[in-house]
Formats: structure tokens, C-alpha cells, sequence
């Protein structure tokens, strides 16, 4: 049997499958650790991990911090890859990098946008009260000013939310951390 990027995929969901682990998330096969929701848990959160490598035979290993899971996985009982399976895997993933890529393009787009309306945080801020943390670099908005902004964010506060940006080690926004008076924590993306 020839191992294509179906049967290879195939094979993977199902070992996941068998340690409990499924998702709806798609997968890029191209040796780098990738990150990924699994389905039952938490919206947004992504405990598990899986890192495949496309050699003469797949394998790669995958886990679930949630759960404590880690393992090996290797496809079994095919051939090598050919040359026509590995530019098709090749082109799913740059296909599934590109729009990943503009996902977080318009995640960066909107946390700037929703950064600029914000204003300084006060120390009276519930949250900072009750944990005695004074506001340094946080920002505060309203909930209906964030609406305006962003009307298909879903978060109830009674009070202004923090923001906190979140950056990468370059120190580009790359998205924002909300925190409601109770402490909920939501991110952006």
C-alpha cells in the first residue's frame, strides 16, 4: 500500500482517537510542533501537540498536557512516500500555513485597533483590587466601546475590562489579553 496524505492522516486521527484525543483541527505535517484544540475541552484552549515528520515513513509523536499523554506513532504497513505524495503534502501545508498566517494577520489587525481605543488603567480596577497588583503597562475598556469595535467578541463584565497586550519577542502586538472585574481571562485569539 502506497501511503498518500489521507491514509497517512487517517492513520494519526486514529491513534489519537485511541488515547482519547479527538479533534476537528487540521493538521500540518511538516516536522514542527503544532499545537491544536481538542474537541471537549475549553473553547480556544489547545492542550495537545503532535510533531510528524515525512521521511521514507511517517512518524512523529503527539500528546495532551490536559491529560497527561504522550506518545510515539509511526504509519504502518506502507511503502515509502512517493515524489507525488510529497508535493501534495507539501502544498496542504503551505495551503493550511497561508491561511493560518491570515488568521493572525486579522487577529493583529483587530487587537491594534481595539489597543488604540483603549486609556490607562486605574488601580480601583476590581481585579487589581482583590489581588493588590498595581496597573503598570494595562489598558481599560468598556464593554460598549469594545462592541463598537468588535461586535462578535462575546464577553460580560460588569465593569471595564483590562487589556493586556500580548507581544511577540520583537515587541509586535500580536494580540490582547481581557480580564473582567470577577477575573475572567479571555484572549483575542
Amino acid at each position: 500500500m502506497t501511503a498518500n496524505l489521507q491514509v497517512i492522516e487517517d492513520d494519526f486521527r486514529k491513534a489519537l482517537a485511541e488515547h482519547g484525543i479527538f479533534t476537528k483541527d487540521e493538521f500540518i505535517f511538516d516536522g514542527s510542533i503544532h499545537r491544536f484544540h481538542v474537541d471537549g475541552d475549553r473553547r480556544g484552549d489547545k492542550n495537545a501537540w503532535y510533531v510528524v515528520y515525512l521521511d521514507d515513513r511517517p512518524a512523529g509523536s503527539f500528546g495532551c498536557h490536559k491529560r497527561g499523554i504522550t506518545q510515539k506513532w509511526r504509519l504502518r504497513g506502507s511503502e515509502p512516500l512517493g515524489p507525488a505524495d510529497r508535493e501534495a503534502i507539501a502544498k496542504r501545508n503551505a495551503k493550511s500555513q497561508a491561511k493560518r498566517e491570515a488568521v493572525h494577520a486579522a487577529a493583529r489587525e483587530l487587537a491594534k485597533k481595539i489597543y488604540d481605543a483603549t486609556r490607562p488603567a486605574e488601580p480601583e480596577h476590581p481585579y487589581l483590587k482583590r489581588k493588590s497588583i498595581l496597573p503598570y503597562k494595562m489598558r481599560l475598556i468598556g464593554r460598549e466601546k469594545l462592541q463598537k469595535i468588535a461586535p462578535h467578541l462575546k464577553i460580560y463584565s460588569k465593569s471595564d475590562l483590562l487589556v493586556i497586550p500580548v507581544r511577540n519577542t520583537k515587541g509586535e502586538l500580536q494580540s490582547l489579553q481581557f480580564i473582567t472585574g470577577r477575573g475572567d481571562k479571555i484572549f483575542l485569539a
